[in-house]
C-alpha cells in the first residue's frame, strides 16, 4: 500500500510539473506573438516601400540572406511590386513557437492588404536577445494583380 501511496505521488508531482510547463509555455508564446505583430507589420511595410531587400537587410538573419545570391533575391521580391505599397494585415497567428538557449523562434501566418491586391504570408521570426531577425519570409498572392505571375520562389 506505501508503494502505491509513494508512487501516485510521483504521477502527481509529474502531472504538477507539465501543467506548470504547459502554462509557461501559453503564457511565453502568446507574449512573444505580442511583441512580434508591430515587427511584423512594420517590416512588411518597409519592405513593400520599394520591394527591395536592401530596405530591410538590416532585419534579415544570416540564414536569410545566405539562402540564396542577392541578386536572385531582389529579383523574386520585384516580381511582388505590382502589389503596391502594403495597408493593412490582419489574422496574425502564431503557427508554432520555440524558446531555448539561443533564444525565441515563432512561425507566423498572416493576411496581407496591398494598394492592388491581396496575399497571404508566412514568416520564420527570430528573436535572440540582440535583435529581431527575419528568417524566412513566403508572400504568396491571392488572385496577383496583372503583372504577377505566380510565383512559389520568393525568397526564403
Amino acid at each position: 500500500m506505501a508503494l502505491v501511496k509513494k508512487l501516485l505521488m510521483v504521477i502527481g508531482a509529474v502531472v504538477v510539473v507539465l501543467v506548470a510547463v504547459l502554462i509557461w509555455t501559453a503564457r511565453s508564446s502568446s507574449h512573444f506573438k505580442e511583441e512580434q505583430e508591430m515587427f511584423i507589420t512594420q517590416f512588411m511595410s518597409d519592405l513593400s516601400k520599394n520591394w527591395s531587400i536592401a530596405d530591410v537587410q538590416d532585419r534579415l538573419s544570416n540564414e536569410f540572406l545566405q539562402s540564396r545570391p542577392p541578386v536572385e533575391m531582389d529579383q523574386a521580391i520585384h516580381r511582388l511590386s505590382p502589389l503596391g505599397k502594403l495597408v493593412s494585415i490582419q489574422d496574425v497567428e502564431l503557427k508554432l513557437y520555440s524558446a531555448g538557449t539561443t533564444g525565441k523562434t515563432g512561425t507566423f501566418s498572416f493576411k496581407a492588404e496591398y494598394a492592388n491586391g491581396h496575399a497571404v504570408a508566412s514568416m520564420i521570426v527570430v528573436d535572440t536577445g540582440n535583435g529581431v531577425r527575419v528568417q524566412r519570409l513566403d508572400i504568396n498572392p491571392i488572385e496577383p494583380p496583372p503583372g504577377i505571375k505566380p510565383q512559389r520562389d520568393t525568397p526564403s
